[in-house]
């Protein structure tokens, strides 16, 4: 069973706002229950791993 998340969880282990966290959950596949939003990790991960841009540090290269 995948270990799901919530809006809250979102906000405390990205450290984002709620209004940031239910941005990215509207852009995710989740599931409602009652008034709870529920993300999977694994499709969290995938988002972020997406939509994720990492630098390079330049001054390895010279």
């Amino acid at each position: 069973m995948p270990k799901l998340l919530t809006v809250e969880d979102l906000t405390k282990e990205l450290g984002i706002s709620r209004t940031t966290a239910y941005q990215i959950a509207r852009q995710i596949k989740h599931s409602k229950v009652g008034r709870r939003i529920l993300i999977a990790e694994e499709d969290l991960l995938e988002y972020l791993a997406q939509n994720t841009q990492f630098q390079q540090d330049n001054t390895k290269n010279q």
